[in-house]
């Protein structure tokens, strides 16, 4: 008879996390043509995402309060393989005890297999425009989609990990 407590108790427990998970929400951020973003607030003074794709190479940089990060090529790669539009949003409102205010961009990623999604997110800190995130997640038809937290480590060089300024989020 202990099965129904436990059983009852695990679907508070669900409905709980679920509530605080709806809680926090994105606010959106538009990009215009210039790479300048809007939707955040002052405090964080400007906020750019310039993604050059006019030389053989791209290059992708964000700007966020006058602080840059130049992200490096095997990061950039990502920008590339993306099959759709950015999304772009922030997070400003919530505790920063384990996540600091942050500009998220999302990059859908061109799939290896038709039935595949796969998606990265990469996040930056609004206070100074650090690497805090890089999220890579894929679905599949037969089992339920897949969240890594990833260290860039996995896809960039040590030389090319020199220049990146990167603060994982707890």
């Amino acid at each position: 008879m202990l099965i129904r407590p436990l059983l009852a108790a695990s679907v508070v427990v669900v409905v709980a996390f679920a509530f605080v998970a709806l809680a926090h929400e994105e606010s959106l951020v538009s990009l215009a043509d210039d790479g300048r973003l809007s939707g955040l607030p002052e405090e964080y003074g400007s906020a750019f995402l310039r993604v050059d794709r006019r030389e053989s190479e791209w290059k992708v940089e964000v700007e966020l309060g006058g602080r840059r990060t130049q992200l490096p090529r095997c990061l950039v790669e990502f920008f590339e393989n993306s099959s759709k539009p950015l999304e772009i949003g922030a997070s400003w409102y919530h505790d920063s005890e384990y996540l600091p205010p942050y500009l998220s961009i999302g990059l859908a990623q061109k799939p290896g297999r038709a039935d595949q999604a796969v998606w990265l997110d990469i996040a930056f800190a609004l206070d100074d425009a650090r690497l805090v995130a890089f999220d890579l997640s894929a679905s599949y038809p037969e089992r339920s989609g897949q969240l890594a937290h990833m260290d860039p480590a996995r896809v960039c060089t040590p030389d090319e990990l020199r220049s990146l300024r990167f603060r994982p989020a707890v």
